[in-house]
Formats: C-alpha cells, sequence, structure tokens
C-alpha cells in the first residue's frame, strides 16, 4: 500500500468512502462535491499536503485530512476507510500522517467540530484509542468546572411545534417592560452598536449581520434604552454560517445569547420564536450543536438528544506505554 496526495481526479472515489464511514451520523453527511469544496478544500488553513490517501491495487483505500496550521497543534479534519469502518486504509493513511506533522513540528493532533466522533461510533472510537488518542478535558463557564470536551446535537421535530401560551406571555410582560425582539436587517448603526454589546455569540451575529444572506435571520432583543442585549440565529442548509461549520441538509437554530445583566426571560422568547421561524419556512426539523451543560435551557422546548460527538487527541511523537 501506497501513500499519494490527494487531486481533484480523486473526489468521487473520497467521497464514497468518505460517506459509507460516516454513516449518517455526522451533520454534513452526505458529503457532496459542494460541501468538500466549502468544508474542507476552501476553508481557512486547509493544507493539500496533508490530504493523504492510501491506495492498493483496488484503488483508494483510507484516506485522512490533516492541517499543520500555524502553531504546533494540527488538525484532524477527516478520517475515511473503504470498509466503512477504520481498517488497514485508514491506520496506512494516519501513519502518514503522524510522521508528516511530526517532521513539521506539530506537537498534537485534535479532531474539530466536524471530525469529533460521535459516541455511537464505537469502531472509530476503538481505532483511535488504539492509536493513544484520549479525550481531553474543557473548562464549562456554566457550572465553573472541567468536563470532557464533547458537543451534543440536538433536535426539534416542528410538525407539532407551536409556540406556548406561557411564552407569548412572556413576551408580553418583557414588552411592558420595555423590551423589545425582532428579526433584524444589518446597517452600519446597528452593527456598530452590536460591537459595543457584551452578549456570548455577538461577533457571530455581526457576520450575519455583514453577510446579509437571504439563507440565515437574527432575531435581537433590545433593552429599554434600545441597546441590543440578546440574540438568535436560525439557518437554512448552505448559509454563510452553516456550512462552513455544519454543511447541514436541514434547518439550524442558534446559537442563542444574553448579556447576563438581562437574563430571565429573554432567551426563552428567542428560543421559541426563532424555532417558530424554522418552522415557518416549512422545515420538519431543525438541529443546534450545543455543549452539554446548557441541555436544560434547550429541554424548554422538547428538544431531543441526537447524539454526542468526542473530541479526541493525541500528542504526536514516540509513547511509551506502560501495559504489562
Amino acid at each position: 500500500m501506497k501513500i499519494t496526495p490527494f487531486t481533484p481526479a480523486d473526489s468521487e472515489e473520497v467521497l464514497a468512502i468518505w460517506n459509507r464511514t460516516a454513516r449518517g451520523r455526522m451533520l454534513f453527511h452526505p458529503l457532496t462535491m459542494e460541501k468538500l469544496r466549502v468544508l474542507f478544500l476552501e476553508k481557512p488553513g486547509f493544507d493539500p499536503d496533508g490530504f493523504l490517501l492510501a491506495r492498493d491495487t483496488r484503488g483508494i483505500a483510507g484516506g485522512i485530512l490533516v492541517s499543520a496550521g500555524t502553531g504546533q497543534n494540527a488538525t484532524l479534519a477527516g478520517l475515511f476507510d473503504r470498509n466503512g469502518h477504520p481498517g488497514e486504509g485508514a491506520q496506512v493513511a494516519l501513519d502518514a500522517a503522524l510522521r508528516y506533522l511530526e517532521a513539521h513540528g506539530m506537537t498534537s493532533l485534535r479532531t474539530n467540530g466536524l471530525s469529533a466522533v460521535d459516541s455511537r461510533d464505537l469502531p472509530m472510537l476503538e481505532f483511535l484509542w488504539h492509536n493513544r488518542f484520549h479525550n481531553p478535558s474543557v473548562y464549562d463557564g456554566v457550572i465553573e468546572q472541567q468536563i470532557a470536551d464533547s458537543l451534543l446535537h440536538v433536535e426539534r421535530e416542528l410538525e407539532t411545534f407551536a409556540v406556548p401560551s406561557e411564552i407569548v406571555e412572556l413576551e408580553a410582560s418583557l414588552r411592558e417592560r420595555g423590551y423589545v425582539c425582532r428579526f433584524v436587517n444589518g446597517d452600519e448603526a446597528l452593527i456598530s452598536a452590536m460591537g459595543k454589546a457584551e452578549m456570548p455569540f455577538r461577533d457571530l451575529f455581526i457576520q450575519a449581520l455583514h453577510s446579509a444572506s437571504p439563507l440565515e435571520e437574527l432575531m435581537l432583543a433590545f433593552s429599554p434604552t434600545g441597546e441590543p442585549v440578546g440574540g438568535a440565529l436560525v439557518s437554512r442548509p448552505g448559509a454563510p454560517t452553516d456550512w462552513p461549520h455544519y454543511g447541514c441538509d436541514c434547518a439550524l437554530f442558534g446559537p442563542i445569547g444574553v448579556t447576563r445583566e438581562h437574563r430571565g426571560g429573554i432567551g426563552k422568547v428567542l428560543l421559541f420564536r426563532t424555532l417558530e421561524r424554522c418552522r415557518d419556512w416549512g422545515f420538519d426539523e431543525v438541529i443546534i450543536q450545543i455543549a452539554a451543560s446548557i441541555l436544560p435551557f434547550y429541554h424548554l422546548a422538547g428538544v431531543k438528544l441526537r447524539g454526542v460527538m468526542l473530541t479526541m487527541q493525541r500528542p504526536l511523537g514516540a509513547q511509551k506505554l506502560n501495559i504489562r
């Protein structure tokens, strides 16, 4: 088996193998040529020398996409095998990628939001753990603890969705106090005001205002003084904030962020009104990727857990194993 770099002529065979390995558990599945281009080949940091294919007499046996990046921490963007689960092709590709990254001074290899491993994908987890990957920890600001670095995919079916009366009453109560929640279009004054707001996901909301894409909408909450204090984004497939991150074929809602001093109901209104917008667009379901600690908030709207995605990381270089 030999290693060769990816070329455009390999696209059709790579897509077939990658989709077979993903098995519908990744948000971008099925991966198309357009998604491959937007999500990987044209994404900032794409390293053509890190897109390696393992070949035998039958063709492509497996492949891997890594990025050496500008620091010492490399990214594992994709790993696939002709068998639909990691085998010899994936192993040969991984070994070649590790040598490549070590030669370029990288010290670790880590998955990202697109390549994190579904907790149900036991063959892939077994393969990565066998190759000395582990699950790192991250600080969760909601519960103020170190936890395993993971993300949840949650979904809400929309056929039966309706904004409950208590949310309508809550929105009316907020309006009486001077708060207004509405979908907005970008203008320089609003973008400038957003730049001064101290809300979570502010930069993503500003990006959505700048792009002014017809495939996404931003709902903002304004305080009695007219300042933006909360926001929620909803996206159709192919929106600028969708495909660069996920590549879904259904609607996305969120993220939702409210400044700390104005919390106490605004987030609930944003949650239900953006779900309502997705329903009005005609979608049967909607998905969001969240941290586990905020699942109780989304449970308010009846979301269900779709998948748990685990971050995987491996230090580079030889590893001594204390196994007897």
